[in-house]
């Protein structure tokens, strides 16, 4: 079963939600936020629990990229422009950017854990520190050693 119904998607692709009373509105606002919630934790289930052939078939790049880049960048529409918003679309985005901004470091904070770091780029995090170039916040050098190892992937 989806997250969202149809009915569901069309309100949200509909940007003025012209057409919808308020109780309408209200009802599919707090349906979608509900079911997304139960969505997710469904999400974090799965990706604690499947085995690992499966987890590879549910979470990659093909299957997350497009949710990866619509929750971390600040500006989802293309060719969006700041200085041109209203100041009501200002607000929105302000809100939107400190949102996206904890999400970023939570997100990266978990990355480059040092014991994560070490489990996902053993070789990588070894040359670093063997090589003494320690940061200041470990978890940058663990950001570094995940993100050196993932370049060899596209090599």
């Amino acid at each position: 079963m989806p997250i969202l119904t149809n009915p569901m998607k069309k309100y949200l692709l509909n940007d003025d939600k012209k057409g919808y009373t308020a109780e309408t509105k209200s009802a599919y606002n707090r349906r979608i936020i509900d079911y997304t919630i139960r969505g997710i934790s469904d999400l974090s289930l799965l990706a604690e629990k499947l085995p690992e052939d499966m987890q590879a078939q549910v979470f990659n790049e093909k299957t997350l990229g497009l949710l990866i880049r619509s929750l971390f960048r600040l500006i989802v529409k293309e060719h969006a422009e700041v200085a041109d918003s209203s100041e009501t679309d200002k607000e929105q985005l302000e809100k939107r950017r400190k949102r996206v901004l904890a999400l970023c470091y939570d997100a990266l904070n978990e990355i480059g854990d040092v014991f994560n770091a070490r489990n996902l780029a053993p070789d990588v995090m070894k040359v670093l520190l063997e090589a003494g170039l320690y940061e200041t916040l470990p978890t940058i050098t663990g950001l570094k050693a995940v993100y050196i190892q993932g370049l060899s992937l596209y090599e």
